[in-house]
């Protein structure tokens, strides 16, 4: 995922944006922050997307946090293995403004209208 051009659009929409690197590194800096929301690119070194889902799925205080996966590789496996690790949704590159707004904008909607 392009950290950059994902930081520059949700700031500029009024969100706050933390890219992590180092998939050894997300579990700690999630609990820390406590999220509204995760994008999980789905290449990533030592991890992928679809295995740190899972990890962030098997913590209590994520169980309900939206996790999108974000990747070039767009396919009916993909995405079926997404939602299998818990995935809330997919969203296919490249990161595009209006795409990464509605994605967010749709996933927080129902998370607060499910409060």
């Amino acid at each position: 995922m392009d950290s950059k051009i994902m930081e520059k659009i949700l700031h500029n929409d009024g969100f706050r944006f933390q890219n992590i690197q180092e998939a050894t590194h997300a579990l700690p800096l999630l609990i820390e922050q406590k999220p509204h929301l995760i994008f999980l690119d789905l290449v990533m070194p030592i991890a992928n997307g679809y295995e740190i889902c899972a990890q962030v799925r098997r913590v209590s205080l994520f169980r309900d946090i939206p996790i999108v996966i974000v990747t070039s590789n767009d396919t009916f496996a993909d995405r079926v293995r997404a939602k299998m690790v818990g995935a809330t949704g997919f969203m296919s590159k490249p990161i595009e403004r209006d795409k990464v707004l509605k994605v967010v904008h749709n996933l927080l909607r129902k998370k607060l209208a499910a409060c």
